[in-house]
């Protein structure tokens, strides 16, 4: 998944002239926080409400603050774990996608990067989700991978976190299959630690909000 496709067609882009009173009302409308400045296609870079608020700068057009525009862009094909670094990186609600460095092309906004991100990790997808501890040095993504298919069943999404202040590590599988007892029963067979499953529906739902927020939570977004 790359900027291109996860580009916003809703929210409008601010030209140079436009005030800073509209691009708070647009912000509000859109609920984020930054816009871009563009002209004849023309990035020339992002504006944020609390930029506006500190300069005490209302009914001045947008370009007065030019000096203090954030320089954050991404091109069509980066891809989307970039986008989150440059989220986080930049505190954002919006990015720019730019192509050559100055034609802007769109916007990946906050929602619609999470609505990505949902996406990538089959949120949606029906199935259940397994916990895994283990020592860094043991994890093993193919061997992971064998178990869960050698059960008649496939990885949909994995993602890995690691426990603060140890060289431990926790790994999140969803997997297609609603019964787990005989993946479970394998994992423990080949010795891992298997910290908490989910099956029912409900329950599944928790637990993927609860690691969605933590992902959320480590970005600062």
């Amino acid at each position: 998944m790359v900027a291109e496709q996860i580009m916003s067609d809703v929210v409008p882009a601010l030209k140079p002239k436009d005030y800073c009173n509209t691009a708070l009302s647009w912000m509000e409308v859109f609920k984020i926080s930054h816009l871009p400045v563009v002209y004849n296609q023309n990035y020339h870079g992002l504006i944020s409400d609390t930029m506006i608020y500190d300069a005490n700068a209302f009914d001045v057009p947008v370009e007065s603050l030019k000096k203090n525009y954030i320089n954050a862009q991404v091109e069509p094909h980066q891809h989307i774990l970039e986008i989150i670094n440059l989220f986080h990186k930049f505190s954002l609600t919006a990015l720019p996608v730019v192509k050559n460095e100055k034609i802007f092309k769109g916007l990946i906004t906050l929602p619609t990067l999470i609505e990505s991100l949902s996406e990538l990790f089959a949120a949606d997808s029906p199935g259940s989700i397994i916990i895994l501890e283990m020592h860094a040095n043991d994890y093993s993504l193919s061997q992971i991978a064998q178990i869960v298919e050698s059960n008649e069943a496939r990885i949909l999404a994995c993602y890995v976190t690691n426990i603060t202040d140890s060289m431990r590590m926790r790994v999140t599988l969803k997997v297609n299959k609603e019964d787990l007892t005989s993946i479970l029963r394998t994992f423990e067979r080949y010795e891992y630690e298997v910290s908490a499953s989910y099956s029912e529906d409900d329950k599944m739902d928790d637990v993927i909000k609860d690691r969605f927020d933590s992902f959320m939570q480590y970005l600062d977004i």
